[in-house]
This record gives C-alpha cells, structure tokens and sequence, in this order.
C-alpha cells in the first residue's frame, strides 16, 4: 500500500510538471494529502455526529466539503449564487417545530397586551412585603 501512495504521489508531481524533484518531496506530498484526508473525514465525522448518526455518508463529506468551500477554507469556489438561494428556500420552506415546555412563553391573545390588565400578588407575597415595611 505504501508502494502505491508513493506511486499516486509520484504522478501527482509528474502532472504538474515537476519531473526532478528530491526524494523527501515525495513524503511531503503524502503528508499533504493525508492531512487533507484526515481534515474531509474528521468534518463528515462531525457532521454525522451532529446527525446523531455514527456511520458516514458520501453525503456528509460533500456537505463538509461545500462548508470549508463556502468558508474560504477549501480550494473550491463556493456554490453560485442562484444554487445557494435555492438550496436556502428549500431548507427554510420548513417550518421550525416548537419546543415543547423550552423557550420564551409569550401571553395568550388579549392577555396583557390591551389596556387596563392588572398583575395580582399572591398572598405570601404581600406578607413577606408587608413584613419587611413594618419596623
């Protein structure tokens, strides 16, 4: 398997035109790719977590990859502009499920938001307040 990485590596450096090179720029190029590897699998890893899943997908890896594009991270352009915007009004047709028992609990219709609501203590209250005015 090394001999093969070595000879990817080899071809690689052949196509972009550097035919004399010294020995050790073979290994750079191996550590170069694993490093990115390593980077696209530890993202769709992260991705696949977030998924609550511990298998990852092809799909996970693009995603990945589309995020570190759209960052400025990767070599590759980010997405056109129209593709984003589309992908962004499919995502947001959606709409978000309400937690349930979790968040801000606004005031039903007509409750506090007309004039002329009052806020009522309960009695405890009043005597923890009334107790603490007395002396």
């Amino acid at each position: 398997m090394v001999d093969s990485e070595e000879a990817v590596a080899e071809a690689l450096l052949k196509a972009v035109g550097a035919d004399d090179h010294e020995p050790e720029v073979v290994g750079m190029v191996l550590d170069a790719m694993h490093r990115a590897a390593r980077d696209a699998l530890g993202d769709a890893r992260d991705l696949a977590l977030h998924r609550n899943e511990t298998k990852i997908e092809p799909h996970d890896v693009r995603a990945g990859d589309d995020l570190n594009a759209a960052a400025g991270y990767s070599r590759r352009p980010p997405p056109a502009r129209e593709n984003a915007i589309a992908a962004a009004t499919s995502v947001n047709a959606a709409p978000l499920n309400l937690a349930d028992g979790h968040g801000v609990r606004l005031p039903s219709e007509g409750n506090l938001t007309t004039r002329g609501y009052s806020l009522e203590a309960r009695n405890d209250d009043l005597e923890s307040m009334a107790s603490r005015y007395k002396s």
